[in-house]
């Protein structure tokens, strides 16, 4: 039955329909009509309007508590105006304010006596258990998940609120044992310790419900539950794992990457509490994300999340990883697979070449979570748990005929070189075996690869690497420098930065007229990014070398100047501040060399 007279409503669906107009006055209007005569005057009568919008319905044969006039084409909520009402309802249950009977600032909706919190919360909980769709019934859920977070937070009771969940949970509907579980899951809270055995009852029903789509709302609702016990209370949950993982080989099977995604997702985060708890089915686990990884015919995202899975437990167990039989291995090889799969044709290589967007975001290509989840294992697994798979794929790959192979086994190397250095430091000879060469490869992409191991272990290795191996490193990487490719050309440059600014003044003072000879070619680059790297190179030699740098003195500056004269647009400043740094730079070492 409804609470409020017609004309509240007939006003209410009007302003609704505003807010959603496309028309920007009209909706201006709306929202300002909003704020001055409804959510400032009247709150209560705001929230309990739009509980009663949202049980409004599109079908003038269903029966409704409305009166006739509430009935007209004009005021009859459609469907969509009847889950914008409870998207509004949520958004204006949050807004901030003043509570008049303690003057603290609270959620509007606690705001409210007393009498219409009641009111307008039991009726929002009669929409939720009557509502039939699905959108609808999503956004109703969000509204109650956050009024039951607001008495959460306030250590206020919401007791209907349990059971009618728990009554959802266990109704004939499928849709209202996901809609109870997803409100589990946002406000996990609401489950006091006393319920915890009615809980566990109901997770394990959930687990095993014939609706894919509860069963992953279970997870969900126990992911989130999980994370808000304390550890002691956690431990009585652990025997719902092997429910859990029973949930994953079907989506499989069916080849389900969306539900099989969101079901990875949650047990990364089951990972990231309690990673033990899954060890007496931990090689289980293993296999079968393995399979998820390896599966081309998933999408990308559900193979990168069971790969984020396993690194997880990298993170949070290394020991358990490092014990079981198969993991590093078969991790190190499909870190290595996903490596390779970067370019999609020959066409690419151009492309690629011809982009002056260094910056560009591939965070969610195969070839970087294989890159970034090598970077982890090195760092959490040590090098001697990885680098003897690892390096049982990359003489292979590097001698492969297919260019991504061997951009792969180079990228490897980067990614590890940190993680595994120690170990790396008495084979180095050794690695460089594998990169050097790399720099004269035909392929643009490995040439660049080439560059960047070299670049990363200049740092990751630096005082050995400059020392020992500056007479095979720089005569290799300098001529690098002269590929057509421009962004070749920059990778190199920056390569040398990172060699040169951990070298001491008499290793590259024999290596500095050919080194500058071939830097000063690439200010005259047509390529803006190339010239502000050669800056930035030419800055870090002319620091490491000192005083050997004066005699170039007369050769740079007056480039230098050119450069600061003759661009003076926005988007040549950051190549201006680096023509001034190296400047700077220069000009003081040759007064020094002056003086002395």
């Amino acid at each position: 039955m409804s609470v409020l007279p017609p004309e509240v409503h007939t006003a209410l669906n009007q302003l609704l329909h505003g807010l959603q107009s496309s028309d920007n006055v009209v909706r201006a209007q709306a929202e300002e009509q909003l704020n001055n005569d409804w959510v400032l005057p009247r709150p209560d009568i705001l929230l309990m309007g739009l509980v009663e919008q949202i049980q409004g319905s599109e079908d003038p044969t269903v029966s409704l508590s409305f009166s006739k006039s509430q009935l007209s084409a004009q005021s009859l909520p459609a469907r969509q105006t009847r889950s914008f009402a409870a998207v509004l309802f949520r958004r204006i249950s949050t807004r901030s304010r003043k509570d008049p009977a303690s003057d603290v600032t609270k959620d509007l909706f606690l705001t409210i006596p007393q009498p219409q919190r009641d009111a307008i919360r039991a009726k929002l909980l009669q929409c939720l258990s009557a509502e039939t769709h699905n959108l609808v019934r999503n956004k109703t859920s969000d509204a109650v998940a956050e009024i039951a977070r607001q008495y959460t937070d306030e250590s206020e009771p919401w007791p209907e609120l349990l059971g009618g969940l728990f009554a959802l949970s266990q109704s004939s509907e499928p849709s209202h044992r996901e809609t109870a579980f997803r409100i589990f899951s946002a406000t996990p809270g609401i489950i006091e310790k006393q319920h915890e055995d009615v809980v566990l009852a109901a997770f394990t029903k959930g687990f095993k419900d014939d609706d894919v789509s509860v069963r992953l709302s279970a997870v969900d609702a126990f992911e989130s539950f999980f994370r808000s016990i304390n550890k002691k209370s956690q431990k009585k949950y652990y025997a719902l794992i092997p429910d859990i993982l029973n949930i994953l080989p079907p989506l499989k099977e069916a080849g389900d990457s969306d539900q099989l995604s969101k079901a990875l997702m949650a047990l990364t985060g089951l990972a990231e509490v309690a990673p033990k708890m899954f060890q007496p089915l931990f090689n289980n686990l293993v296999t079968f994300s393995i399979t998820v990884i390896q599966d081309k015919e998933l999408a990308d995202m559900t193979r990168q999340n069971a790969l984020e899975l396993m690194a997880t437990f990298a993170d949070q167990s290394p020991a358990m990883c490092r014990k079981d039989p198969s993991y590093t291995s078969e991790m190190v090889t499909q870190c290595l697979s996903l490596m390779t799969d970067v370019g999609l044709d020959d066409d690419d290589a151009a492309e690629w070449n011809a982009s002056e967007d260094l910056d560009i975001d591939e965070s969610d290509e195969n070839h970087v979570a294989g890159e970034q989840c090598m970077d982890r294992l090195a760092n959490k697994l040590g090098g001697p748990a990885l680098l003897p798979p690892t390096f049982n794929w990359l003489p292979r790959m590097m001698n492969s005929a297919a260019w991504r192979d061997r951009h792969a086994a180079l990228m490897a190397i980067s990614a590890i070189s940190e993680g595994c250095r120690d170990l790396m430091l008495g084979e180095l000879d050794k690695v460089l075996e594998l990169v050097l060469p790399a720099l004269k490869d035909p392929h643009p992409r490995v040439r660049w690869a080439g560059c960047n191991a070299l670049g990363q272990m200049s740092t990751d290795f630096a005082g050995p690497m400059q020392e020992k191996y500056h007479q095979v490193i720089l005569p290799n990487i300098i001529p690098v420098l002269e590929s057509p490719e421009p962004r070749v050309q920059a990778h190199a440059a920056a390569a040398l930065v990172n060699f040169c600014e951990e070298a001491e003044k008499h290793i590259l003072e024999p290596y500095l007229d050919n080194l500058l000879q071939h830097l000063l070619l690439l200010l005259q680059s047509p390529k803006r990014f190339v010239q502000e790297q050669a800056l930035s190179t030419i800055a870090t030699v002319a620091d490491s070398a000192e005083s050997a740098f004066g005699r170039y003195y007369d050769t740079l500056m007056p480039l230098l100047f050119n450069v600061l004269q003759e661009e003076q647009s926005k988007e040549y400043r950051l190549l201006r501040a680096k023509a001034m740094e190296c400047a700077t730079l220069i000009g003081g070492f040759f007064f020094v060399f002056f003086i002395i």
